[in-house]
């Protein structure tokens, strides 16, 4: 579970209901049958994903006329994305690398060279914000925006409905950069002035037994984590929260604001990386700055006590969900796919020709340079 595989999910039920046909090829597909005990073995267990990772590729470039691959940064995108990358090339197939993750900017400091000698291998380079667009740019390389894509979530109630108590929502992996704690910190606060509040904890990872600590240690009551949830199950506790909160020090767009701009959710977020671009602040959502759980406490306070305020927040941010509906998506889509399309063709009749016969052909320039 995560943004980047939702995405991928997503993308792929939407091309399929379009009538495209579509091959998926999982990273990390878990392998079953007499070699199920390799899974229990870490880094062997990631070699073995690798070499069916590999086999697929070559199996899906021999009948599949475009490749569109989901990167993000370091480790992850030169073990998947790189090799789907080269067989593609061998078997003439274009190549969309979808580069998504708010860590651009430590990657290509760390690994530009390398970094841009693969990105001119590929056809085309989507990003899914200005921001990623913005830094790509920095560094000379040519990028386009397609936005990420979300279906509509219908609100139950645009007010604090929970007699109960308020209830609040994170919807982030437990992992250092989303800063979990600090959202922790800022409901111990605001449960001292509102003992009823609720806090639920959608997500998993390696800081998940400190965060369970942490609420014990603040004794902290009506606190629960869920574990990782599909997506279907996560819509649904959106449409019963009150308020979501993003205490993130790294991110790029992340489809959990989103969806809550979509369902009517107001949204408290740190103001890093992409998401300025996504939020204007009082208007679309609530900027506070990046680990300060008492600044996140108090605007968590101020909307729970001012309804105009959360109003006019969920209306704007309802009509901004719309540019990632799939009506709006999609054309850009289908100019790119189409495009990739008709390049593949060109090469397959040129390769049928005799090599004395065959015309020069310039190559096609419609989707921009890959770098300078």
């Amino acid at each position: 579970m995560g943004g980047m595989a939702v995405q991928a999910e997503l993308l792929s039920n939407l091309l399929v209901r379009e009538k495209v046909p579509v091959s998926k090829i999982s990273y990390t597909q878990k392998i079953t049958g007499r070699f199920q005990w390799l899974e229990k073995l870490r880094g062997i267990r990631t070699i073995a994903h690798l070499i069916t990772f590999i086999k697929k590729c070559m199996k899906e470039a021999r009948k599949n006329t475009i490749f569109h691959a989901f990167g993000c940064s370091f480790r992850s995108f030169f073990l998947w994305v790189v090799p789907a990358l080269f067989i593609a090339n061998r078997f003439g197939v274009p190549v969309i690398i979808n580069y998504r993750g708010g860590n651009l900017e430590r990657f290509l400091k760390k690994y530009k060279k390398l970094l841009l000698f693969f990105l001119k291998k590929a056809n085309a380079i989507v990003v899914p914000s200005e921001f990623l667009h913005y830094i790509f740019i920095k560094n000379g390389i040519y990028a386009h925006i397609i936005p990420n894509i979300i279906e509509p979530i219908e609100p139950i109630s645009n007010s604090n409905h929970h007699a109960e108590g308020p209830h609040i929502l994170v919807n982030r992996n437990f992992e250092t950069i989303y800063n979990i704690p600090c959202a922790i910190y800022a409901f111990a606060l605001v449960q001292a002035k509102i003992p009823d509040a609720r806090l639920t904890l959608i997500g998993d990872g390696t800081k998940r037994e400190e965060l369970k600590k942490l609420v014990s240690e603040l004794q902290l009551k009506h606190v629960t984590f869920t574990g990782p949830l599909p997506n279907h199950e996560v819509r649904r506790l959106l449409q019963q929260c009150d308020i979501l909160l993003n205490p993130t020090n790294v991110d790029n767009l992340p489809i959990s604001l989103l969806e809550a701009m979509s369902a009517g959710i107001p949204i408290i977020s740190t103001q890093v990386g992409g998401i300025p671009y996504l939020i204007e602040d009082r208007k679309t959502g609530i900027l506070v700055a990046p680990d300060n759980h008492i600044e996140m406490a108090r605007a968590v306070l101020e909307l729970l006590k001012s309804p105009k305020l959360r109003e006019r927040l969920v209306r704007h941010a309802k009509r901004k969900s719309r540019e990632f509906l799939w009506q709006n998506v999609w054309p850009k889509w289908r100019s790119m796919y189409e495009t990739l399309h008709r390049r593949y063709i060109e090469r397959s009749e040129l390769s049928a020709i005799p090599p004395n016969s065959a015309p020069e052909i310039s190559s096609s320039k419609e989707l921009g340079p890959v770098a300078k």
